[in-house]
């Protein structure tokens, strides 16, 4: 009874250790995420078979390139990098909402550079009604804790 006990107490520590290293790697990789705002949806994009591809070119001419242009300028980033290289993922999150607000869209950039770049020069380089934010589980949530 007792060898019983003590397996079953070392698998609880094993599934503790897999959940908090399964925590880690989700927010390392939410950690080069961006959500942007107010990007409208095009009638191309909700029937495209591209993989997202012509939707990163859009978000990157429109918004990133300016930005990163800036941070150029500003010797944050030695080159202006090609939408390709800077963004890896691209995808909307969620459904538009019933105030016809387009979804958020999230963008997974290539380096932590660009990213720190982007939401340093993104105040003055950004389009109106637009907006570039974190995400929401690395603004000001710690990590979770078992």
């Amino acid at each position: 009874m007792t060898t019983l006990k003590g397996t079953v107490a070392g698998l609880k520590k094993d599934v503790v250790d897999l959940k908090d290293q399964l925590n880690h790697r989700n927010q390392a990789d939410k950690s080069l995420n961006l959500r942007i705002f107010g990007f409208p949806v095009t009638p191309e994009e909700t029937g495209a078979t591209d993989g997202g591809e012509g939707l990163k070119k859009r978000v990157y001419d429109r918004l990133l390139k300016p930005v990163l242009t800036a941070a150029r300028t500003a010797g944050d980033v030695p080159t202006v990098p090609h939408a390709g290289t800077a963004v890896t993922s691209i995808y909307r999150a969620g459904k538009a909402s019933a105030n016809a607000r387009p979804p958020p869209l999230v963008v997974k950039l290539a380096s932590a550079d660009l990213k720190i770049a982007v939401l340093r020069h993104k105040r003055r380089n950004l389009p109106p009604p637009l907006t570039l934010r974190r995400p929401q589980a690395l603004c000001g949530f710690p990590l979770r804790r078992t």
